[in-house]
């Protein structure tokens, strides 16, 4: 969808709900808010600078005026269903939102003493249930075939749907938050060297049950392949800028094993190490 067809049909209906199959997306930036779902493929997506893999079932935020970039990296194409929407389609109150916090915190929320955190917009959520999948192809359907009252069913759907997701980031006034920043810097740090939770449980003076349940809860993913798509994100990165072997960036990433290494890559991101850096040199 092109940004003056956003822009008009926006302009005109507070919302636009479309499949879009383009892979290789430029930096971008609009004055909207955008709810993401990826129905097929893999892809790097960069938001504001910050680059995370996304694949079949996560779903993100967009900021009005954020920037970001999609670049597919699986063969069989990249697939999106993109909600596009004003916050006045909401509610009139929120015209002048600055962003999903706000929108989320003061006009659903709080959920009791929770509140949404600061970085809604700064990662990806994988959808376990499939519950957002089954929302988001409603409003695509809805937006189709524009039956009478559609607009009432999408703001019903769109706002059941940024509850849920608020449900799945809201941070307690308690030490949840705190396992989960120090977990996440820990392994920005120390991605390369042997990392067990058992060992973090301990540094944090928590339960393994607790810290991994707290850390799942937040991440909506196991400390494992959180681990694992860190390393991998860094192994992506190596491959395009270095000339390093495969086996060097798996050491450098943490595996010493480097068939294990191209296992879990292959696993990932759906292509061979190699494979990934002869189209990225390609391309």
């Amino acid at each position: 969808m092109g940004k003056t067809l956003e822009r008009d049909r926006l302009q005109g209906e507070w919302i636009a709900v479309a499949e879009c199959a383009d892979g290789n997306v430029p930096t971008h930036g609009h004055d909207f808010f955008e709810f993401a779902y990826v129905v097929q493929g893999r892809a790097e997506h960069t938001i504001n600078g910050r680059t995370f893999l996304l694949s079949e079932g996560d779903y993100f935020l967009i900021n009005r005026n954020d920037t970001h970039a999609y670049h597919a990296i699986t063969a069989e194409g990249f697939r999106i269903i993109n909600c596009m929407f004003l916050p006045q389609f909401i509610d009139r109150s929120l015209t002048d939102a600055p962003g999903f916090r706000e929108i989320l915190n003061t006009y659903f929320l709080p959920l009791g003493d929770q509140k949404v955190s600061d970085r809604v917009t700064l990662q990806s959520y994988h959808d376990q249930e499939g519950f957002l999948g089954m929302l988001i192809m409603h409003m695509l359907e809805e937006y189709r075939e524009k039956k009478a009252g559609h607009r009432e069913v999408l703001r019903s759907l769109l706002v059941t749907l940024l509850i849920d997701l608020a449900r799945h980031d809201t941070e307690p006034d308690g030490d949840g938050e705190q396992i989960t920043r120090y977990i996440k810097k820990y392994v920005a740090e120390h991605y390369p060297e042997p990392i067990s939770l058992s060992d973090l449980s301990r540094q944090l003076n928590f339960s393994l049950t607790h810290v991994s349940l707290t850390f799942k809860k937040d991440t909506q993913m196991s400390f494992r392949d959180y681990l694992i798509k860190i390393r991998m994100e860094k192994a992506c990165r190596l491959l395009r800028i270095s000339d390093k072997t495969v086996a060097q960036i798996a050491e450098m990433v943490g595996y010493t094993d480097p068939a294990f290494f191209y296992k879990a890559f292959r696993k990932t991101l759906g292509q061979t190490p190699a494979d990934y850096r002869a189209r990225e040199k390609n391309s």
